[in-house]
């Protein structure tokens, strides 16, 4: 796969795994699951949710509690791939951009519970990473890689 290929794959997925679509018995279910192990304080603010759901109004996604990343999340990973992308085409210390790029993935990859490079993702990433690397005539980038990286 060429780089931006496996760029678009891997923000395609992160996308995809946060994408919800309603569907009211599920919400409902859902919804109540949460309201029945709230403590009570939280539980009146899940009413206004759960009574819009019933009267067919527009209500927040119940399920969001429970993604481990946010669409801002996946902005980010977008953001510093491409800027490595941008960064390793240009003069510089390209080890150094790369490990800055390490960085900064392992960062959120902490930050999002480490739920953010799967393993369908890790390999992509690595070679993502490792590709744009040897472009830029950085033959150490799969030792750098795997050096640096936590995911």
């Amino acid at each position: 796969m060429k780089v931006l290929e496996l760029k678009n794959a891997l923000i395609d997925d992160l996308k995809v795994c946060i994408s919800y679509e309603p569907h009211k018995e599920y919400d409902l279910l859902c919804m109540m699951e949460q309201y029945l192990k709230s403590e009570n304080r939280r539980r009146r603010s899940l009413l206004p949710d759960i009574k819009n759901l019933l009267d067919d109004k527009p209500y927040q996604n119940p399920f969001a509690i429970n993604y481990p990343y946010c669409e801002h999340d996946i902005v980010l990973v977008e953001r510093i791939l491409s800027d490595y992308i941008t960064s390793m085409d240009c003069d510089g210390d390209h080890q150094l951009i790369l490990c800055n790029t390490i960085s900064q993935i392992n960062e959120l990859h902490d930050r999002c519970g480490n739920e953010l490079i799967d393993e369908w993702r890790k390999p992509k990433l690595e070679e993502l990473l490792i590709l744009t690397a040897k472009k830029s005539q950085l033959d150490t980038a799969a030792s750098v890689v795997h050096q640096h990286k936590r995911w």
